[in-house]
């Protein structure tokens, strides 16, 4: 869904009102509570649905950083940030571990939300028509508090996987129980608990 909504996030930029993108993007990024609770109802938890969730979070962030550039140029920090938090997950998810966000990264979402919404109200004069200067400052300001959030998360996730990001002696097992691990809502229920890498992968003596 949230794909979705990144494509349609930039075909709306600059054809509707900034607080109409606002409204989208928060509901949007709610549906990421929403995804989780009815895979859970329905049973229909995957592994592979855990990782497809975090990549389009990644993703529809960037999305809306790329469009809030084009207004504010110093938010590329943020993207950067971002790119390096997705580069980070993506060694690891390769290495196998597709462990949840951390306590940090899942309050990062929500300051990123913040910044995201506050920043198009803002910047829509015919809601709520400040000082320029009162709005530039409290965009910065929470653009910093997101500043201080991502590099708190990189930090937290590279002590995390210090070790996955380490080279291993390990090799996958076969296609057909790699897709079985993947695609299996058993196989989620099984093994949710455990790390991903000590499924997928097995140690070369």
């Amino acid at each position: 869904i949230r794909i979705i909504a990144a494509i349609l996030l930039i075909f709306l930029y600059n054809k509707i009102e900034y607080y109409k993108l606002a409204i989208i993007i928060l509901i949007f990024i709610s549906t990421d509570f929403i995804d989780g609770l009815l895979a859970r109802y329905f049973n229909v938890s995957t592994f592979f649905g855990s990782i497809m969730d975090a990549v389009s979070d990644k993703i529809f962030i960037i999305t809306v950083l790329m469009l809030i550039i084009f207004k504010k140029s110093y938010v590329s920090i943020l993207l950067i940030l971002e790119v390096l938090i997705f580069a980070i997950n993506l060694v690891v998810t390769k290495k196998g571990n597709v462990e949840g966000s951390s306590y940090i990264g899942k309050i990062k979402i929500w300051i990123l939300t913040l910044f995201f919404v506050v920043s198009f109200i803002l910047l829509d004069n015919n809601i709520i028509k400040l000082d320029e200067i009162l709005t530039n400052r409290i965009i910065f300001i929470l653009f910093m508090l997101c500043v201080i959030f991502e590099i708190l998360t990189i930090f937290s996730y590279l002590r995390r996987y210090q070790k996955d990001l380490k080279v291993e002696n390990l090799k996958l097992k076969s296609n057909d129980e790699i897709k079985k691990i993947l695609f299996s809502h058993k196989s989620y229920i099984d093994n949710k608990s455990k790390n991903i890498k000590d499924i997928i992968y097995e140690k070369v003596k």
